[in-house]
């Protein structure tokens, strides 16, 4: 008995893999790079001046756009990150509403620096006995968030 020849393979076949492997990394490059642009614009919009923030907001708003059109994320994606970003940037120079700023803060580490914050700003206002229960209602107020 002769062994089993070999299977075929098919060149087109070889080739879509070869396609799709590239496209993925392509894909990956590019949403990390929508990540990192987000991530800057959010850390900077605070201490930035205006005109410095609608420049970064346009260049965040148009690779977003290039890659929601070259099919890298969804279209509805794309409009929720531009919206996401468009509101940020709206609020600069205004006073940010409290409920804003505690759902900002999402990571452990942050969580705990607004604790510690809210402890000093609430001693703060036991010396001037403004505000005594602020302690008792903080953990309300995280839940909220």
């Amino acid at each position: 008995m002769a062994g089993k020849a070999a299977p075929k393979k098919n060149p087109s076949a070889l080739k879509r893999v070869r396609q799709s492997e590239k496209l993925s990394l392509r894909n990956q490059s590019k949403k990390a790079e929508l990540k990192t642009l987000e991530k800057k614009l959010e850390s900077v919009l605070p201490s930035t001046p205006k005109e410095d923030v609608t420049k970064q907001m346009r260049a965040a708003v148009k690779t977003i756009a290039s890659a929601a059109s070259k099919g890298v994320i969804h279209k509805n994606t794309a409009a929720r990150r531009i919206s996401k970003i468009a509101k940020l940037a709206n609020t600069i120079g205004k006073k940010p509403k409290i409920g804003y700023i505690l759902r900002s803060f999402t990571s452990k580490s942050s969580m705990t620096w607004l604790w510690d914050v809210f402890k000093a700003i609430s001693a703060s206002w036991r010396r001037v006995n403004i505000l005594p229960s602020l302690p008792l209602s903080i953990p309300c107020i995280f839940a909220l968030a």
